[in-house]
């Protein structure tokens, strides 16, 4: 959420920089949330019928990284949307999957997900710190859009370590 939360801080300012409106700022809310919650019920039955998590997790979150730091280049509100429905495209890929895996590695699942819910938070608070922190030092909009790559590299090679979980071998 670091490097969501940096974005997400900004990106009203950013767009109205490049010449989009309020009425423009609610589209791109509107399409993108829609986007994002209706893959994940397409992904998460898909995961389940194939049992497999760890590929949708991982294309999730790569797929939303690299859409981000183009966002920074973008020169009108129309790539903004489309970049920003890729970034949305790859969180509804990655959801349901990982809410899966997390479910399959918890010896407390309820501890577990409020241990998820609080790191969520954390680093969001983190990525709009740091939003506010690179305003402060005079970095632009698109500077701080493009930084929010390395947050999400490391996201991501932190997953890469994480062991699928066949569901069928748990009973086991």
């Amino acid at each position: 959420d670091v490097s969501s939360e940096m974005i997400k801080s900004i990106l009203p300012l950013f767009i109205i920089s490049i010449g989009g409106t309020v009425l423009i700022l609610g589209l791109i809310a509107g399409v993108t949330t829609a986007i994002s919650n209706i893959l994940k019920g397409v992904t998460g039955w898909t995961s389940d019928k194939i049992n497999k998590r760890k590929p949708f997790v991982v294309a999730g979150y790569t797929l939303s990284n690299l859409s981000k730091p183009f966002i920074a280049l973008s020169p009108s509100w129309e790539y903004v949307l489309g970049l920003k429905s890729i970034d949305r495209f790859g969180k509804g890929l990655r959801t349901s999957a990982r809410d899966a895996l997390i479910s399959y590695y918890a010896t407390e699942r309820g501890k577990t997900f409020g241990l998820h819910g609080a790191m969520d938070t954390l680093g969001a608070a983190i990525g709009s710190l740091l939003a506010f922190f690179f305003l402060y030092l005079s970095w632009t909009y698109s500077q701080i859009i493009f930084f929010s790559i390395f947050p999400g590299i490391l996201a991501i090679s932190l997953i890469l370590i994480i062991k699928d979980v066949d569901p069928s071998e748990l009973d086991k």
